[in-house]
């Protein structure tokens, strides 16, 4: 009766050893497996990501006669000065005397700005024939950067001297202008 006890106990403990054997070695296999997994995993992510990385450096790149177009129309920061007195010119091309009376920057003008499109508010009064303002008006219909007219007034002025006809024009106008 001990050796069948003593033969009992020492399967049940080769079993119990065999059962932690195979435990241990299921557990190290399915780590191995998960790190597999992971690592697999982290190189679809990476491939994806170069996959949209490159497709975002091929569509700027195929984009960029697209952009130059498109940047062509707005003014770029250092030529606002330049859209000021190409604006008077225009009255005066038009037969009217104008003259920018204010400047407004969208964010004012110490705020600093990287990249992208800023709106500046060009106030303009001006003095001619009512011919003249409408030409002027339609000038600026036809100017090539984005220019919007926001609001604009016509006020007739009547000079009881040279009994002329004069117009006031008042037109408040914006720019879309790039930071770069």
């Amino acid at each position: 009766m001990k050796r069948t006890s003593f033969i009992c106990i020492g399967a049940l403990l080769f079993a119990l050893a065999t059962s932690f054997g195979y435990l241990w070695t299921y557990q190290r296999l399915d780590l191995m497996r998960s790190g597999v997994f992971l690592r697999e995993s982290a190189a679809s992510e990476q491939k994806l990501q170069e996959s949209r990385g490159g497709g975002v450096r091929q569509l700027f790149a195929s984009t960029m006669l697209e952009r130059a177009t498109l940047e062509q129309y707005f003014v770029h920061q250092d030529e606002v000065a330049g859209i000021v007195s190409r604006l008077e010119k225009l009255g005066a091309e038009s037969g009217v005397v104008a003259e920018v009376s204010g400047i407004g920057i969208e964010g004012g003008s110490s705020s600093k700005l990287e990249g992208g499109v800023r709106s500046v508010d060009i106030t303009l009064q001006g003095v001619g024939t009512r011919a003249a303002a409408e030409d002027f008006l339609r000038r600026l219909e036809l100017f090539p950067q984005v220019l919007s007219v926001k609001e604009v007034s016509l006020e007739k002025l009547v000079n009881l001297e040279t009994r002329g006809e004069k117009w006031r024009l008042a037109a408040s106008l914006r720019i879309g202008v790039i930071h770069q």
